[in-house]
């Protein structure tokens, strides 16, 4: 399941704007001077015209005070883990221990993520259960799938190349719960390798592996307590960091089969669904500067562009504050093309287009950026 797998339009609402004394910046010519955004104009603020968005509340989840006993699966999990890992020592033993699964109540919710950074797929899931009675789970993903090949300038018209597709369905309660059987237990699993004794005569042997396949997942489960049971990876499979992931991923593979067969319709998403597509960015906003999250950080702003509401306004302008940071920085001749996702997100978002001339050409792409840094950060100032 490690495999690889299989990517935004431009907003057009063009806005004129004033020259001013250039300011050199490092762009693809370096030679080409970017002028200063324009003066603001009075009226309405044209990024936030509503003021700063309320944020959602943080969820709150109790913590365990008791276990389920998994015990009788945990035996069968273990030695199917213990085929699975491939031992980085000659001699060596592999063990598996299981941790707490909290879930002492009826789950009401199960949350997924999960993705490749080969072939441009990632999807969100939400599978939610109203009672214990209920015979079926309703399901709400979202999919980020390429459309396009490559290219030599990551433009406006690039990046447009993904289709955001919202999926609605439902699925029985009955193989919901089955495959939480395995997935809950598997997810507390944690792997280690002994190194075998000592030995004056015996020499071990050591070996490793990596794979450039690199993949993220992420499962949340919540009862009504509502306690929770979570985990997540990040990166690529390999020796060292084996142990991390195989339980996660196990149990990943009996919970994206649920889900595989839920089809996307032509109806827009909702206020609700875009509410819970903030609730997700927002959530996995605090790990988008893990060392191999990168391109799951930059689908969840590329999706946020279609999906999301302008209560993602203060995180993309975290995020596009640190892209102009190191755009700047950079001696790279297309470094300023690292805002293009990101510009495009607070167009959609804000339903504010600055990116664009009275007459559609692209405006340069780091006075664009100043422009949505200074309106935004004006707005969100203003509810302080």
């Amino acid at each position: 399941m490690l495999g690889a797998c299989t990517h935004c339009a431009p907003l057009a609402s063009p806005l004129a704007h004033a020259p001013a004394a250039a300011v050199p910046v490092i762009r693809a010519e370096p030679q080409q001077a970017t002028p200063p955004a324009p003066a603001r104009t009075a009226g309405p603020n044209r990024c936030l015209p509503k003021g700063p968005p309320v944020l959602p509340a943080a969820r709150k989840t109790q913590e365990p005070s008791t276990c389920v006993d998994h015990r009788r699966r945990e035996a069968a999990l273990a030695r199917s883990l213990v085929k699975e890992f491939q031992p980085t020592i000659k001699g060596g033993t592999v063990e598996v221990h299981f941790g707490c699964d909290p879930l002492t109540s009826d789950v009401r919710e199960i949350h997924l993520e999960t993705g490749y950074g080969h072939g441009g797929y990632f999807s969100l899931w939400r599978l939610t259960r109203e009672d214990d009675q209920s015979t079926e789970f309703r399901v709400l993903g979202f999919e980020h799938r390429l459309t396009g090949g490559g290219y030599d300038r990551y433009t406006y018209e690039v990046a447009a190349r993904f289709d955001a597709k919202v999926l609605r369905g439902t699925v029985g309660a009955k193989a919901v719960l089955g495959a939480l059987q395995t997935a809950r237990p598997a997810m507390t699993a944690a792997i280690r390798e002994l190194e075998p004794p000592p030995s004056a005569t015996f020499a071990f042997g050591r070996s490793s592996f990596f794979s450039s396949g690199n993949f993220h997942h992420k499962v949340e489960i919540l009862d009504d307590m509502p306690n929770l049971l979570s985990g997540r990876y990040t990166g690529y499979p390999n020796g060292g960091e084996q142990g991390s992931y195989l339980g996660l991923s196990k149990a990943m593979g009996v919970l994206i089969p649920l889900v595989e067969k839920v089809e996307a319709d032509d109806a827009p998403a909702s206020e609700a669904e875009r509410a819970y597509f903030a609730e997700r960015f927002l959530a996995a906003e605090a790990n988008f500067d893990d060392e191999y999250a990168w391109w799951v950080r930059n689908r969840y702003v590329r999706l946020s562009g279609r999906l999301g509401d302008p209560v993602l306004v203060p995180a993309l302008v975290r995020e596009l504050g640190k892209r102009v940071a190191e755009a700047r920085k950079s001696t790279e001749p297309d470094a300023a093309d690292r805002l293009v996702d990101v510009l495009t997100a607070l167009a959609g978002v804000t339903h504010w287009d600055a990116r664009f001339e009275s007459d559609g050409t692209p405006r340069p792409l780091l006075q664009v950026a100043d422009e949505y840094l200074d309106e935004c950060q004006t707005a969100l100032h203003a509810g302080r």
